[in-house]
């Protein structure tokens, strides 16, 4: 065993663990903007189509 081989594994669960982290963060920063944009947007829109 190479220094090498020991070290490479590792480093694809980190940069899975990463990857998994970002998408994760990534899906609800998406999530809890449509949600703003969507409490803020609609009532205007719809205050706007009843006047």
């Amino acid at each position: 065993m190479t220094v090498n081989q020991l070290v490479m594994p590792k480093q694809q669960e980190v940069g899975q663990f990463i990857e998994k982290l970002l998408v994760g963060w990534v899906n609800q920063f998406v999530v809890w903007t449509l949600v703003f944009v969507l409490s803020t947007e609609a009532p205007t829109t719809y205050q706007a189509k009843l006047a």
